[in-house]
């Protein structure tokens, strides 16, 4: 007799901020292990949602380190102990925060991460496709066949470059690596709609 295993998860979006940004929370039905992507502010439904369903918070993972993605991460590291993650390419842009809010606190960061990291959450392996452009440190996350983009690739959009550390030609050349993707991966961008690759490979 030959088993079959089927890998289930759940991703759950919550918006929050006054910039209405994604921020994304993956769990591995299996074991109930759950990454969050980006963490834009101290969100109660978020945390409600984590604390009523038991999520075991393995990471907290950083598509980039503007402001609006980065000020909850203090939060949610101190009351479920998961570690943070951020490529070390953003370590500049993470220490010009007080540039943008002036009070505060720089989040902790407990890994500055290369594309060659492997993650896993249960049984659900996340790869990491380094996309600068929009900062020197951007970062999708790959999860089966969800494409995590941060503020790279957005629903009939991309990331603005006219911001620090931000570059045109760098941003094109990492819309080109994630066209290379399956037209059917699914596009979870930073901020608006769900989108997929066939869909915004059609428009460039």
């Amino acid at each position: 007799m030959k088993f079959i295993y089927t890998i289930t998860m759940i991703i759950k979006r919550f918006i929050s901020g006054p910039l209405e940004n994604n921020n994304y929370l993956v769990i591995d039905e299996s074991t109930n292990e759950g990454v969050l992507i980006d963490c834009s502010e101290i969100s109660n439904k978020i945390d409600s949602y984590i604390s009523n369903n038991k999520i075991n918070l393995k990471y907290i993972l950083l598509t980039h380190a503007h402001f609006d993605h980065i000020l909850g991460v203090d939060f949610f590291r101190q009351k479920y102990k998961p570690s943070v993650f951020l490529h070390k390419d953003d370590k500049d842009l993470l220490n010009m925060l007080n540039t943008f809010i002036p009070k505060a606190k720089i989040p902790t960061i407990d890994t500055f991460f290369d594309e060659n990291l492997h993650l896993q959450i249960g049984n659900i392996d996340i790869k990491i496709i380094h996309t600068p452009g929009h900062s020197n440190g951007s970062c999708c996350f790959l999860i089966k066949d969800n494409l995590f983009s941060g503020d790279t690739l957005f629903y009939k959009g991309y990331g603005r470059t006219d911001l620090p550390f931000g570059n045109e030609n760098n941003l094109f050349k990492s819309l080109t690596k994630l066209f290379l993707l399956p037209n059917e991966t699914k596009v979870f961008p930073g901020h608006g709609f769900e989108t997929s690759i066939k869909q915004e490979k059609s428009i460039y």
